[in-house]
């Protein structure tokens, strides 16, 4: 990788001993008593240019009964892809996909993954109009709890594998996020 970023943390790692691992679809990482499954960037990513929504690293970490999914930018092309691949999707914890756009949590993908809890990753005023109303009726109508940075601020999940998953806001209620 030609990016001086990437490098210097690939040299960090090496020099605290750390494993660089590359995060491609299919990898499956144990981490304390963790399981980590990358289910994107699949092959064909390039490792420079410019990134697309649909390049971003998604994880679904599972610890005892519990589990949550990362989503990073995942839009509904890709969304499709890994339900026709039977990716194991099955999550109580999702973070929701793309900030919430129009363009991500397909009701096929939302069916899959079953969500009790949801976090939108947004800014307050964004000029995209994040989250979109029709992603939102979505969440409503699935039964999800929806947590939203824009208006609930930095909010911690917690969960010791086996009791159900804890929200935490970490900003007084109505005073929002950054």
């Amino acid at each position: 990788m030609d990016d001086p970023a990437v490098q210097e943390i690939e040299r960090l790692a090496k020099q605290g001993g750390g494993a660089v691992v590359l995060p491609r679809r299919g990898v499956r990482l144990v981490l304390g008593g963790a399981r980590v499954n990358v289910l994107n960037p699949g092959r064909g990513v390039e490792g420079s240019g410019p990134a697309r929504n649909d390049d971003s690293l998604v994880l679904r970490v599972s610890c005892r009964r519990r589990g949550v999914l990362l989503t990073g930018d995942l839009e509904a092309a890709l969304e499709t892809t890994l339900l026709d691949e039977r990716r194991e999707l099955g999550a109580d914890l999702l973070k929701i996909g793309h900030h919430g756009s129009r363009t991500s949590t397909t009701w096929p993908f939302l069916r899959a993954v079953g969500p009790k809890f949801g976090v939108i990753s947004v800014g307050a005023a964004n000029p995209w109009g994040h989250p979109d109303a029709e992603v939102l009726g979505r969440l409503r109508e699935a039964g999800v709890e929806v947590y939203r940075t824009d208006r609930d601020g930095a909010v911690r999940f917690s969960t010791d594998g086996k009791s159900a998953w804890v929200a935490e806001r970490l900003v007084p209620e109505g005073r929002g996020g950054p």
